[in-house]
């Protein structure tokens, strides 16, 4: 049997409690996924070459196009054709109708074949009805759904985590603070003082003046300043 893909809705962001799933009956004709990371240009001291400081993930989503056919042609054998109507109508219950328990509209998770897991809300359906019968009734139907990806709690809380040393940051010095003060605070360790001097060109390790804004660099970028 053909592996097509499932869209099931969720009224928890840990998906745990299952409201429905809708079955597409016809494989997408587009499925596109588009990542984003938000950067800032941050300057070393008496550096003219910017350094590209990571910000935070971006917006991230997920484009889908599906065919809804009330023709009978992907019906099952001895079944009545579902009506392009109704097959919607199942569609935006499961994502992007208001959920009156939840005051807002479902949790979703896409799974198709071998693709990823999807984890995400729908932001936007578009409906092109292409074919009707001769009584006016479509029967065929493209629609376009595009859907913002979304972790779950635990993911998010953890990918949230600001005192991580793999993300680049930014440092105001504060009265009495040294680099060595400074490096314990971002690597639980004193031992990347000269990391810090190197990355923002300081002449020795005492050159830490109070309301300079350093750069903080991830650790894994050490070697690139030895």
């Amino acid at each position: 049997m053909e592996d097509l893909l499932k869209i099931y809705s969720y009224s928890d962001s840990e998906r745990k409690s299952k409201l429905g799933v809708f079955q597409c009956k016809v494989s997408p004709t587009a499925f596109k996924m588009e990542q984003n990371n938000l950067y800032g240009n941050l300057y070393a001291i008496n550096g003219r070459i910017p350094l590209s400081a990571f910000s935070s993930g971006g917006k991230n989503s997920t484009e889908v196009t599906l065919v809804l056919d009330g023709t009978g042609a992907y019906a099952s054998k001895n079944k009545e054709p579902i009506s392009v109507v109704t097959q919607l109508i199942d569609l935006m219950k499961n994502t992007t109708d208001y959920i009156g328990s939840i005051h807002q509209p479902p949790f979703l998770k896409l799974v198709w074949g071998n693709l990823p897991v999807v984890l995400c809300r729908a932001e936007k359906l578009d409906v092109a009805y292409k074919t009707f019968n001769s009584k006016g009734v479509p029967v065929r139907a493209d629609v376009r759904l595009i859907f913002v990806q979304d972790a779950d709690v635990e993911l998010s809380e953890r990918q949230a985590n600001k005192e991580s040393p793999d993300l680049f940051h930014e440092h105001l010095v504060l009265n009495n603070e040294t680099l060595a003060s400074i490096s314990y605070q971002y690597y639980d360790s004193t031992n990347h003082l000269y990391l810090i001097a190197s990355t923002n060109n300081l002449d020795n390790l005492y050159d830490c003046e109070p309301g300079t804004t350093l750069l903080i660099p991830p650790l894994n970028t050490e070697e690139r300043f030895e």
